[in-house]
């Protein structure tokens, strides 16, 4: 394994030690570094002097045991070959740093670029169905000339097929988990992990030694979703974690697609809801994903680039995810900087918005 180590280690530490204060979400941690410049000077910076409504006291003894974390976090990832980035590392996907509430830093361990030409996350039930593994089978193998990556979640049933079958159709496949490297849950995976490290790549926003809870696989299911181009569902029932990532995928304005199943089928009530709401597309080939995805399926398909966005560029895409269209006056009032003209050029250029008639401005 080509194992790329950890630069800025300085840097890195005091991020890492930042995090530990309670209440500090990615949000306010970005605040602090464009109102401080750095994670080490918001740390050494007395809490009040924030000007964020926390109520913790970051005494000196708070300090040291946060640094002492970092630094056992560090050396751990370290001795497992795990590379730490923060999301102002080149190595940090691009499309999570669209996003102002995207995880501060990741651990990530594997072997492949981190800002692919398309992705597509593929989730179900964990009691897949043969129909449904069939089908996700299928629809993989139909992607191979496209070189998707395919993401999914790790679980058993619809996701560890996805995996597999991206794996067995030469594709890379990226693994985002809801526990440490090193406590890979369920433990029946951990065969199929090594296997996706070789050519992908496996997220975590948790150190190496923290083991599964229930409140990971939300922010597990919310990593799928925004590092999706497209999101499948393959099978669910009426209420399960892969609705929960279709959720998501739709509050990110990302294009999500339910293979439809019969009535009475448990397992297809989840996808058929989704239909029926219109919070899904219903597919039933890989034809039809990539006709609304404007994926060719040949072998001069162009690749795509995901461009670089500046901090002013991610506050105007973020009001745009969150109200798409958006009226320009509307826009204005919203928008916390200066030269939005400017920014919303950059925007069109780089093809991630479009003017519309009416004075209006939509994501692309």
């Amino acid at each position: 394994m080509n194992f790329v180590p950890m630069t800025n280690a300085q840097q890195l530490l005091y991020t890492l030690a930042l995090s530990n204060v309670p209440h500090l979400g990615p949000i306010r941690f970005r605040k602090l570094l464009e109102k401080f410049g750095s994670a080490e000077a918001a740390f050494h910076t007395p809490i009040f002097k924030w000007e964020l409504p926390i109520r913790f006291k970051l005494d000196s003894e708070n300090k040291t045991e946060f640094l002492r974390k970092a630094e056992r976090e560090m050396n751990e990832a370290l001795q497992h070959k795990i590379e730490i980035v923060s999301f102002e590392c080149a190595r940090y996907p691009n499309r999570l740093k669209y996003f102002d509430d995207a995880p501060v830093f990741l651990f990530k361990r594997g072997n492949a670029e981190v800002n692919p030409a398309r992705t597509i996350g593929i989730v179900g039930t964990r009691n897949a169905t043969a129909y449904g593994r069939s089908f996700c089978n299928e629809l993989i193998a139909s992607l191979r000339e496209l070189d998707v990556v395919v993401i999914s979640g790790l679980a058993l049933g619809i996701d560890a097929q996805a995996h597999t079958s991206a794996l067995e159709s030469k594709l890379v496949t990226w693994a985002c988990i809801a526990n440490g490297h090193e406590n890979i849950y369920p433990k029946e995976n951990r065969k199929l992990v090594q296997r996706i490290e070789e050519t992908g790549l496996v997220f975590s926003e948790l150190a190496p030694a923290v083991k599964a809870e229930r409140e990971y696989f939300q922010t597990r299911n919310r990593c799928i979703a925004a590092l999706s181009d497209a999101l499948l569902v393959v099978e669910s029932a009426a209420k399960g974690g892969a609705l929960v990532t279709a959720n998501f995928a739709n509050d990110f304005n990302k294009e999500v697609f339910a293979l439809p199943g019969r009535a009475n089928d448990a397992y297809s009530r989840g996808c058929n809801n989704l239909i029926r709401q219109q919070k899904a597309h219903l597919i039933t080939s890989a034809e039809e994903l990539c006709l609304l995805m404007n994926w060719q399926l040949d072998s001069k398909a162009t690749q795509l680039v995901i461009p670089e966005l500046s901090v002013e560029e991610t506050k105007v895409f973020n009001l745009l995810r969150r109200e798409n269209p958006l009226d320009l006056d509307v826009l204005k009032l919203k928008f916390e900087g200066e030269n939005l003209a400017l920014h919303l050029l950059k925007l069109e250029l780089k093809g991630v918005v479009r003017c519309l008639p009416g004075n209006k401005i939509e994501l692309a």
